[in-house]
């Protein structure tokens, strides 16, 4: 697989968990993701957050851009986006990628930063987000 084998049009979905004000949390979404062939990547995702414990569980949903870059050796790739939602949610999120066939990827999450949203971002003063997920990508085609 070639940084350019992967180019072109994807949905993807995706599930996990993470842990929120110190509650774990299930973490499922779904996405478009359009990869270049000069390694850059742009899309849109929309995720939906529930509480596992606690009185106060409640579905939280958030659409967000991304924006990134990745690459690949072989079958294996890395990429690493950001997810924005201005105002409200910035993070930087790191993957790996193992293209299955020339229609399909696998994905999971090797890491994940929390920015302030309402400054200038600035990746020192990041926190470190509490998140794991996996997800496939699949290549999308024309329906007509």
């Amino acid at each position: 697989m070639t940084t350019p084998s992967l180019a072109g049009d994807w949905a993807y979905r995706f599930s996990g968990f993470t842990i929120i004000d110190g509650t774990q949390c299930y973490l499922v979404g779904m996405g478009v993701l359009a990869l270049s062939a000069d390694g850059k990547i742009t899309g849109k995702q929309s995720a939906t957050i529930t509480a596992l414990t606690g009185t106060d569980q409640k579905l939280l949903n958030r659409v967000m851009e991304l924006s990134g870059t990745y690459s690949s050796e072989g079958v294996w790739g890395k990429a690493t986006l950001r997810f924005l939602k201005p105002g409200v949610e910035d993070e930087r999120g790191t993957f790996d990628i193992i293209q299955v066939d020339a229609d399909r990827f696998w994905m999971i999450s090797t890491g994940a930063k929390q920015l302030d949203p309402n400054s200038i971002p600035d990746l020192s003063k990041a926190s470190l987000a509490d998140e794991v997920n996996s997800g496939e990508a699949v290549r999308i085609r024309s329906v007509s």
